[in-house]
């Protein structure tokens, strides 16, 4: 194991993103250690296609300066008359065929890709959800809402498209969640190329827009993605001594309760559970209860943020970081997801932590903050998330790293979620889209999905917006003590995995009366987690 303070990095599997060949910008190509993410969707602004023409695709359209000042009337009354068939694209409940004058006029589709980057800290995710089923009748404010809302604006979709998803064929390569930022993500949808950043709020960019196949599927098409994790390194800090992450040293033997609150058995110091015999009274000291964790003043807080990270404390974490590699069952990583499911084995090809950096918090605080870069195949909901709390718990209380190794086995651990806003989608990799095998994407003239032309305003978002406003939450909220503190609170759920003896402890004291895992109750309560509305930082 390399020393705590050099990078600990396992080399990806894959070759370095295809770079650009369209020559449409000629900026310099970004370093290696930079990846791309984007997203694509259908145009409104070309030749429509025909039902059941599978092999007919949409001319490539070419934007001029002057078309990009173009006003909403001048789409809004553009009307396809070269086709007596409605477009594939159209849906199945839209039966506008010039019989209904009260309807909007809708101009043919052409499929493009949108790359974008955004700072989610102010939105409920990336996705658009349906307000009347998902989010009890609220709208919530997310990427996808404020960038369809722009693209009505311009007169890209009409105002029926714009409230529904579906109807202009988006997909995502990646989806992100609440207060989870991107700097480089990918939509595929049916739109028109507008002016759209004169329309979006700054926290939301469109780096480009680029025509690709009718076939083009922004999460299919894209193979790999890579995510950015930055968190202060206080959070290794020992838990509060009025947890019981402090006080469960001191008895060598515990009580195990069942749903009912009943003594079922006890656990000894070897982590070996007996059942039907409950601890003896001088020794017992029963777990399951909620502890107030001390309010911090002030000074105390202040010094607290300028804890700096021990060298055996990051040894340890980079240890955690290398369990994650190649393919391991994640389904304790995600929510609702059973052992069984073989969508919860996942491929991780390469994870770097790198030094620790101290930067000046808004308020004045010299905080030590750690990144991690983790680059898989594909992620689940809340994967990374989880991730980084499992590493953190076991290093702040000390447990043996090999429970995460046993994490991936048949028995249920309750992971918490660590906070969203700390969570940066970086980078996707689109290599056989852009590679040789899109034979009718080179014949089209369209170039591949790329984004080195940007990589000077990319890097200005991420330096500018992104992270400062990672930091600014970080001074002003509190995120991460407060996600600490209640860890602490409620420390009494991951008890069964964060101890001494580093082993999984099966109790029937986990699961609840009626359908709700102890372990999800608490996490809500403890974490104050979101509903499953925030989309997840997921592409499955």
């Amino acid at each position: 194991m390399n020393p705590a303070s050099d990078d600990t990095e396992v080399q990806p599997l894959v070759g370095p993103s295809v770079a650009a060949s369209n020559g449409e910008l000629n900026r310099p190509s970004p370093p290696a250690d930079i990846m791309d993410v984007g997203l694509s969707m259908v145009v409104s602004n070309g030749e429509m296609k025909q039902n059941g023409d599978s092999s007919q695709t949409a001319p490539a359209i070419h934007v001029q300066p002057q078309e990009l000042q173009d006003n909403t009337a001048a789409h809004k009354s553009h009307i396809a008359t070269s086709h007596n068939k409605r477009p594939r694209e159209q849906d199945e409940d839209d039966d506008n065929d010039g019989d209904h004058p009260s309807k909007q006029p809708k101009p043919p589709k052409v499929k493009y890709a949108v790359l974008l980057g955004y700072v989610g800290k102010k939105y409920h995710g990336l996705q658009m959800h349906d307000q009347s089923k998902e989010s009890g009748g609220r709208q919530l404010k997310t990427i996808e809402s404020e960038l369809l809302k722009a693209l009505n604006l311009a007169g890209c979709v009409t105002d029926e498209n714009s409230e529904h998803m579906r109807k202009i064929g988006i997909s995502r390569s990646a989806r992100t969640d609440k207060g989870v930022s991107a700097c480089r993500n990918l939509l595929s949808v049916k739109i028109s190329v507008k002016r759209l950043n004169e329309l979006l709020p700054p926290e939301i960019r469109v780096w480009h827009l680029t025509r690709v196949t009718a076939s083009f599927d922004a999460r299919k098409s894209c193979e790999q993605r890579a995510y950015e994790y930055y968190m202060p390194s206080y959070v290794f800090s020992e838990p509060d001594p009025s947890s019981n992450f402090a006080a469960r040293g001191g008895k060598c033997e515990t009580n195990v309760l069942n749903s009912e609150g009943e003594v079922i058995g006890r656990v000894d110091e070897t982590g070996i559970i007996t059942y039907n015999e409950p601890a003896t009274q001088t020794q017992s000291k029963v777990i399951y209860e909620v502890v107030e964790a001390k309010v911090k003043t002030d000074e105390e807080l202040k010094l607290f943020r300028q804890r700096r990270a021990k060298p055996e404390e990051l040894q340890a974490f980079k240890e955690i970081m290398t369990m994650y590699l190649g393919s391991r069952n994640f389904w304790n990583y995600t929510i609702g997801a059973k052992f069984t499911d073989a969508s919860a084995v996942r491929h991780m090809l390469a994870i770097k932590v790198y030094d620790p950096e101290v930067i000046t918090s808004p308020d004045g605080v010299d905080v030590e903050w750690v990144r991690i870069r983790i680059h898989g195949q594909s992620f689940q909901l809340h994967q990374i998330r989880k991730m980084m709390a499992m590493a953190i718990l076991v290093v702040r209380t000390g447990t043996p790293v090999d429970v995460v190794k046993a994490s991936f086995g048949t028995v249920r651990v309750t992971i918490p979620k660590a906070p969203g806003v700390g969570l940066l989608l970086d980078e996707l990799f689109f290599i056989r889209y852009n590679g040789d095998r899109q034979g009718r994407r080179k014949q089209a003239g369209w170039g591949p999905i790329d984004y080195v032309p940007h990589k000077e305003e990319i890097e200005a978002f991420k330096r500018e917006q992104v992270t400062p406003g990672m930091r600014q939450d970080e001074a002003e909220n509190n995120t991460w003590e407060g996600w600490l503190k209640l860890i602490d609170r409620h420390s009494v759920w991951y008890l069964h995995y964060l101890n001494p003896q580093g082993k999984i402890i099966p109790s029937n004291a986990e699961w609840c009366p009626g359908t709700a895992r102890c372990g999800d109750v608490a996490e809500s309560k403890a974490i104050g987690s979101d509903s499953d509305l925030e989309g997840g930082a997921c592409d499955a």
